[in-house]
């Protein structure tokens, strides 16, 4: 399925922002949008558990040890031109700079040192995670992003072995552009909320695709589509809803020169209207039924 850049008003947002790289010295690194279509979406759930044998029971002792969840996602970035593909292998490359930690140096510089860079010895300071925004799958329950770090490789498969995807290249022939680029991402999920406790409010109800659950629940499963048809149940055709019937416009009369109930021609045309209706188009002294245009208009 397509997806495109923030800017775009055809599709909504595929967001990556580094969480480790935000306000690093008063900067913070960008976001990714990525205008690609995706290709892989795999969602994992795993309950854990630890077993122990003891003496005199046949059946292990159970100990639950959490739920992780996992996500699968790849997507394909493809490019028109050559300007296009290297701005694609810019946000790539930025992609592949971001999965390093945020690094802190301390050096042991003093009076006799003659360079700063003297025992020099880096710590990490923060390790790469990652905020995700992907449509309502990329949702946690507490908010409409998703918190992860990539436990995988990073796959960047530019697509060399097919001889119907061809590269750009720069004026000098230096540089090589990727014009059909898939990567893939193993994301770990952080979860930001204890999920089994905020099943019933309003944060949790909506774990994991942020589809409330109440609405959902009252959904008539056999409701008139907008293709005009009812879905009918398994085995059996679906129904077309019955065609309204055509509305009847009144016949507009031609002006007289004085419609009062008492004048000569109001009379004259009561008098043959009366004559029109059968016997049993006359109810309770009332007339009923549709007349002619001529009748009305007092021809």
């Amino acid at each position: 399925m397509p997806y495109a850049e923030q800017n775009s008003r055809d599709f909504k947002r595929f967001m990556i922002k580094p969480l480790h790289l935000q306000n690093v010295n008063g900067v913070s690194a960008p976001s990714l949008y990525f205008n690609s279509i995706i290709t892989e979406f795999t969602d994992t759930w795993t309950p854990r558990w630890n077993s122990v044998n003891v003496y005199g029971r046949m059946d292990p002792l159970p100990f639950y040890g959490g739920t992780s969840r996992e996500l699968a996602f790849g997507f394909r970035i493809v490019s028109d031109s050559a300007i296009e593909a290297k701005k694609n292998m810019a946000k790539i490359q930025k992609l592949v700079q971001y999965q390093y930690p945020l690094n802190r140096y301390v050096s042991d510089y003093g009076p006799n040192s003659t360079s700063r860079s003297e025992n020099r010895r880096n710590f990490i300071q923060a390790p790469p995670y990652f905020e995700l925004e992907f449509l309502n799958l990329f949702k946690s329950g507490k908010g409409k992003v998703l918190k992860a770090y990539i436990n995988g490789p990073v796959q960047v498969n530019p697509g060399f072995q097919t001889k119907d995807q061809a590269q750009y290249f720069s004026l000098d022939f230096s540089e090589v552009y990727f014009s059909d680029v898939t990567v893939t991402l193993r994301l770990q999920v952080l979860h930001d909320v204890e999920v089994i406790s905020a099943v019933a409010g309003p944060a949790g109800a909506s774990y994991p695709y942020g589809i409330n659950q109440a609405i959902a629940e009252n959904l008539n499963t056999y409701a008139i589509t907008d293709s005009g048809t009812t879905p009918a149940p398994s085995g059996q055709a679906a129904t077309a809803p019955p065609a309204p019937e055509p509305a009847t416009n009144p016949v507009p009369q031609e002006k007289t020169q004085d419609q009062s109930p008492t004048s000569p021609a109001k009379k004259q045309q009561q008098a043959s209207v009366s004559k029109t209706l059968t016997p049993l188009q006359k109810v309770s002294g009332r007339k009923v039924g549709l007349l002619d245009s001529s009748i009305l208009s007092g021809r």
